[in-house]
């Protein structure tokens, strides 16, 4: 397939003299919503907005795609276990046609599901032909991420592999792809690499002691062990790096779960594993046990100028109901904290203006594997 070459001229990082919405003359990437919004690519909503940070899903990614690389009529029904006749299907079912996307291994699709940085990159590259190279990661999404990194095809300030793609990066990402623009400010494959490697430095609020929540939760963990004759749990700044990422992509997609990208079971401890592999931390197996998860998720508000003690109350309600397990016969959040082979913590926590989100890692100990990419 061949990339197309339109007739329109886009003056690089020049932006049009008038914006197609009313909500993109400020936004960094506005120009390239321009230039799709032109090709007949893209649109925006009724009420002359394009809402370019909103997140975007997959079977919205895909309509853009196929927008973009046919002029057909796309067509086709039930190519997928969960994609039968919904208005993405001739969409999804065109690109499978094409070899553009494959789906996962149980058969499905996830139409529904953010679409994240990696995929977006892999469906570019393959939709428009981008020449490859040869990658020095081993994951799956590698050679797709090293070769969009070298040609500078990723805006800034995307950098970390399974960030939520919004609306407007999404153009941003085509525009750069779809014209061969490589002369953009861009996240760097040594970025990317570093997001595994460097000191980590969770978000900040200016109301809030997160340091002081964080060591409430430790407080109320290592009091019940104690209680049950076991050891304390020490934190782990990895582990915080990890509960904080994880805390913080729920939030920008707006619900909490264990589930990542391409995960059905709700909580399958391989992909986990993966994930945890992916951001550089493997674990010491002892016994046969190696790490868990817990999260939370809740009402927050403060009007307050210091709210920290507001949502040290908030999160309570979930500890409570962690705690409150012992006497049930399905107890996994119990569990976790109570775990003998279980040495290491990590808390990392965000909040909205209504709502908070936060993870909890538990393990025995870090292993020595390096981060992927680093030296």
């Amino acid at each position: 397939m061949n990339k197309f070459i339109f007739s329109i001229l886009f003056f690089f990082g020049a932006a049009p003299a008038a914006f197609a919405y009313t909500d993109t003359e400020v936004y960094p990437f506005g120009g390239s919503i321009n230039y799709l919004t032109d090709q007949g690519v893209v649109q925006g909503y009724e009420d002359g907005t394009f809402r370019p940070e909103n997140i975007i899903n997959r079977a919205e990614f895909l309509k853009i795609v196929m927008g973009a690389v046919s002029t057909e009529e796309p067509t086709g029904s039930f190519c997928f276990s969960d994609v039968a006749e919904e208005w993405f299907a001739p969409y999804v079912c065109t690109a499978k046609d094409m070899g553009i996307v494959s789906g996962y291994p149980d058969g499905t699709f996830l139409p529904a599901n953010p679409v994240n940085l990696v995929e977006v990159l892999k469906i570019v590259v393959n939709a428009f032909d981008v020449p490859t190279i040869t990658p020095l990661g081993e994951e799956w999404y590698s050679v797709f991420l090293e070769t969009a990194a070298t040609l500078n095809f990723i805006p800034e300030p995307l950098d970390y592999y399974a960030e939520p793609a919004a609306r407007g990066e999404v153009a941003e990402i085509m525009w750069r792809v779809m014209e061969d623009v490589q002369t953009q400010s861009s996240t760097t494959l040594e970025e990317f690499k570093g997001s595994a490697c460097t000191e980590f430095h969770p978000e900040t609020y200016p109301d809030i002691d997160l340091q002081r929540v964080a060591d409430t939760w430790l407080s109320w963990t290592n009091s019940a062990r104690a209680a049950a004759g076991l050891h304390a749990y020490t934190t782990n700044e990895q582990l915080e790096r990890t509960a904080f990422i994880w805390s913080d992509f729920s939030r920008d997609r707006g619900y909490m779960d264990h589930k990542r990208i391409g995960q059905t079971a709700y909580y399958d401890y391989y992909m986990i594993e993966d994930w945890f592999a992916d951001l550089g931390v493997t674990f010491v197996n002892n016994s046969g046990v190696t790490f868990t998860e817990n999260i939370g998720h809740g009402p927050y508000s403060c009007n307050d100028t210091e709210c920290t003690d507001e949502l040290i109350a908030a999160i309570e309600y979930t500890w409570d109901y962690f705690i409150g397990e012992v006497n049930s016969s399905y107890r996994p959040h119990y569990n976790s904290i109570m775990n003998a082979y279980f040495n290491e913590i990590g808390f990392g926590i965000v909040v909205t203006d209504d709502e908070y989100y936060f993870t909890v890692h538990y393990a025995t100990a870090l292993a020595s594997t390096p981060p992927p990419f680093c030296d």
